[in-house]
């Protein structure tokens, strides 16, 4: 008889951690689905930043700044067009 109320001493402290930490998990959840995603577009941002400095670094080596600035504008651009990150969406 000692054996089965241990037993289920055991399973009530589990039924109490398993309610206790059911809040945290609702809050908590939907932001670790998305830190695949966030990864990703932290990973791209340094990308970005880093050839924005090697841009500036030629830039300011350049003779003639109106080409520099064009060819700027269409390094933008050609790099815009080349990452496919989804849009940020706002959920409300």
């Amino acid at each position: 008889m000692s054996g089965l109320s241990k037993t289920l001493d055991g399973v009530q402290q589990v039924l109490n951690m398993v309610q206790t930490g059911a809040p945290i998990v609702k809050e908590y959840g939907p932001m670790i689905k998305n830190l695949p995603a966030m990864y990703r577009m932290i990973k791209v941002f340094k990308e970005i930043e880093k050839s924005d400095d090697k841009e500036e670094v030629t830039e300011t080596h350049e003779s003639k700044p109106s080409e520099s600035q064009e060819s700027a504008a269409a390094s933008r651009t050609k790099r815009s067009s080349t990452i496919n990150v989804p849009k940020p969406r706002l959920y409300i």
